[in-house]
């Protein structure tokens, strides 16, 4: 026959012979493609991890994962569970109430690996507020006399209060400043002679400390004229306040290198420059490193108790409104001899400052005497402070001097031997400053004597 078929046995033969030799190329493709699988396409192990701060009852979880997948978050207070995303590096959770909570993190990679870890999160009692107390207060008269009008310096300490009250016991509304430790000086003029009650209430939540002082003032005596100077202030208030942010920087798994170069940025809030930096130590009473007056300030690692990075600098921007942490994350030998990943976890300080236009006008009063035919009639008054977050102040003086109701003279240039009319006298007014006070003359103008201006 033309076309034979192989018989049985060579049928077998070469069946076996096929399967033998596939065998063999399926253990040699297990052999050298299984590992290349585990290395290239194979993903890592998850290790879940994160820190924890909180505020109160809210509590922030930094994901510090050293590999991505995904999960899910466990808070541990019957809420519902939260995936973990990659795309988001904090999660903040509002707790209902103080106690201790064990909060779990879970990640899994495509083949189903499952890593977690679980802290115990503890939210004690919110404290009570600290009793508020009026530590002190004092009116300190700004000239000899005490004379109507007079012009009082209510000088006063407050602890551990939220806001204070003032009440000058007359006619005016009393006054509500936002004083968190201490009340701030204060100058009050009363026009009118008679005594005076003034209250300093302070007040932090439903609690109240108060202090009163009496004032009194005098009738003006006879023979005397009222100086009455209005002091403006205008000047550029810095406002500043500490802004907690946090450095976390992981090495990234797919990084072959030992070593990894990090840049991560920080941004004052809108309208702010930042003033300092500061890095508290990881070690227990370690000091803490600052910025301070510079623009670049490399940080001591070994002091801060930093063992994963390197080389790590603060550079502030020309403009101040960002400063850059830059460094090396480095890793370490772990078990085996095998490098494990490196993570950096910091707690960052910002202190910025906000430049805000100040304005501040003072009345001040006090009296003095007409010349006698012995000596000029002399008072001094002293100009009231400017607060020491005022910066580039630039004040302006007007004056006026009165015999009674009627204005005598008046002008916003200090008067330097002004011809002045009181009653039917002829006096000369001379106002001059000397270190932080104003010291006014009043002399009798000599017989003949024409003005010649301010």
């Amino acid at each position: 026959m033309a076309d034979k078929e192989a018989s049985p046995e060579k049928k077998s033969w070469m069946k076996g012979l096929l399967g033998a030799l596939g065998g063999v190329l399926s253990g040699a493709l297990v052999m050298y493609f299984t590992p290349w699988v585990d290395k290239v396409i194979k993903p890592a192990k998850p290790v879940a991890n994160f820190s924890v701060d909180h505020d109160g009852n809210t509590v922030r979880f930094h994901n510090l994962s050293l590999t991505r997948g995904d999960g899910w978050w466990e808070f541990g207070d019957g809420s519902p569970l939260v995936p973990v995303s990659t795309d988001t590096e904090f999660v903040t959770h509002t707790y209902p109430q103080p106690g201790d909570y064990t909060a779990k993190m879970t990640l899994r990679n495509p083949l189903g690996e499952e890593n977690e870890r679980a802290v115990t999160v503890h939210l004690g009692t919110p404290p009570v507020p600290d009793k508020p107390q009026v530590v002190s207060l004092e009116a300190v008269p700004m000239s000899a006399g005490s004379y109507a009008p007079a012009t009082f310096k209510l000088v006063s300490k407050v602890d551990h209060a939220e806001k204070c009250v003032w009440d000058f016991g007359d006619e005016r509304p009393m006054v509500v400043t936002a004083d968190a430790t201490a009340g701030r000086d204060r100058l009050v003029t009363f026009t009118q002679p008679g005594g005076y009650v003034v209250k300093l209430m302070a007040i932090n939540g439903t609690q109240l400390d108060e202090r009163t002082e009496i004032i009194t003032v005098l009738e003006s005596p006879t023979n005397t004229v009222s100086v009455v100077v209005n002091v403006t202030d205008d000047a550029t208030r810095l406002d500043a306040k500490d802004q907690r942010v946090h450095l976390g920087i992981t090495f990234p798994p797919e990084c072959a290198e030992n070593t990894f170069a990090f840049e991560r940025p920080f941004m004052a809030p809108p309208g702010y420059t930042i003033a300092d930096v500061r890095i508290p130590s990881l070690v227990a009473n370690g000091p803490e490193a600052r910025l301070g007056t510079q623009t670049v300030a490399a940080l001591d690692c070994g002091a801060l108790g930093i063992r994963s990075a390197r080389n790590v600098q603060l550079h502030l921007s020309e403009d101040r409104r960002t400063v850059k942490v830059t460094g090396e994350l480095v890793r370490q030998p772990g078990e085996g001899g095998r490098l494990s990943h490196a993570a950096l976890a910091l707690p960052v300080i910002l202190t910025v400052q906000q430049r805000v236009p100040a304005h501040q006008v003072s009345p001040m009063t006090t009296t003095v005497r007409l010349p006698t035919t012995s000596a000029a009639g002399t008072t001094t008054l002293p100009m009231p402070p400017v607060p020491a977050t005022w910066v580039a102040n630039q004040r302006t003086l007007r004056m006026e001097l009165r015999d009674g109701d009627r204005v005598v003279w008046q002008g916003s240039q200090l008067p330097r031997g002004v011809l002045v009319t009181v009653g039917k006298r002829r006096c000369l007014l001379t106002g001059t400053l000397v270190g932080d006070q104003l010291r006014v003359d009043l002399a009798d103008a000599p017989a003949g004597y024409a003005a010649t201006g301010n």
